[in-house]
């Protein structure tokens, strides 16, 4: 026999995601996900609010959306999200293998792996259709370390002007240091100690800080790039030009590559931000410096933080 309902419990008013069955129980429903993110396009733009809400950096933002914007074209930014299927999207990674390097194949398939995620725990899709599809393998190629007489001559190519001395600067600094264009760009005077001949790099990759060092040839340019700049202030860009203004990262690529030319290198042997990274980490080796046991990298390389965990690792 059914009992009779009560005006406090069995009349109250069910839960929009509730049925009601008999008047016996309740069955909690999954809504539906909002028809304006059923779609590709919308949803992708739905990922990507929801990584600047995860603060982000910029970089990883623009990498997102030229990503996921390129599969949203090639799968169609108006289908249904629902029907992106397994096999779509693997012959869409099978093409990408076809067009570009494996690591930059690899970096879209890292991005379609987040997205498809994060759309199955919010709720857009049932399941994560990139769940039982395997990860690439990279290979991994020795890196192009320039020779010391190739920096040598590229190093002679730098003129005896205002732009030269500053070239040596950014080369030496980027060689020794191991400083990341980024990192070199967005340097202050006031990061620079030349005391003790260190750049503190702040919200460098991973928005980390860190310590790196200086050899006193690289810490001479940077007191000659300044000497050329009265009136220089501790805000004021480490490396910047005749107007005062910081170099940008192209620039500092496209200074490279001219000086390349100019001292006569190759077409692969040309000098780049990353081949001096890692110049000064085979040279860090080549002197003693030794590996950091959590990563493989110099110890110097992985800045002040890193080295002190190991040091306090190793005395434990």
């Amino acid at each position: 026999m059914v009992p009779a309902p009560t005006a406090q419990t069995d009349l109250k008013e069910p839960h929009e995601n509730e049925i009601h069955v008999g008047g016996l129980h309740a069955i909690t429903r999954v809504p539906h996900p909002p028809v304006s993110l059923q779609i590709v396009q919308d949803a992708v733009e739905a990922f990507l609010l929801s990584r600047r809400v995860a603060n982000c950096s910029a970089a990883t933002l623009r990498i997102y959306e030229t990503n996921l914007g390129r599969f949203a074209r090639v799968v169609g930014p108006a289908v249904a999200l629902e029907d992106v299927s397994t096999r779509a999207i693997q012959h869409y990674l099978v093409g990408l293998h076809e067009t570009m390097k494996p690591i930059s194949a690899a970096q879209h398939d890292r991005n379609l792996r987040a997205f498809f995620r994060w759309a199955a725990t919010a709720g857009l899709l049932a399941s994560d259709p990139m769940r039982g599809i395997p990860r690439p393998r990279i290979p991994l190629p020795l890196p192009v370390v320039p020779t010391e007489e190739e920096l040598r001559v590229v190093l002679m190519a730098c003129a005896a002007t205002f732009e030269g001395v500053r070239h040596c600067a950014v080369i030496l600094a980027m060689a020794h240091a191991g400083l990341r264009a980024g990192e070199l760009t967005h340097a202050r005077v006031r990061d620079w100690n030349p005391a003790d001949l260190r750049i503190m790099v702040r919200s460098g990759k991973g928005r980390k800080d860190r310590v790196t060092f200086l050899s006193p040839a690289t810490a001479e340019g940077i007191r000659q790039h300044l000497a050329m700049r009265p009136g220089v202030g501790d805000s004021d860009p480490l490396f910047a030009d005749a107007h005062g203004r910081a170099l940008r990262s192209r620039h500092v690529v496209q200074i490279l590559h001219r000086l390349s030319a100019r001292a006569g290198l190759p077409t692969d042997r040309r000098v780049h931000p990353h081949t001096l990274r890692h110049f000064a980490a085979t040279s860090w080796l080549r002197n003693g410096v030794g590996l950091d046991p959590f990563g493989g990298e110099p110890l110097l390389f992985c800045g002040l933080r890193r080295l002190l965990v190991a040091r306090n690792a190793f005395i434990i």
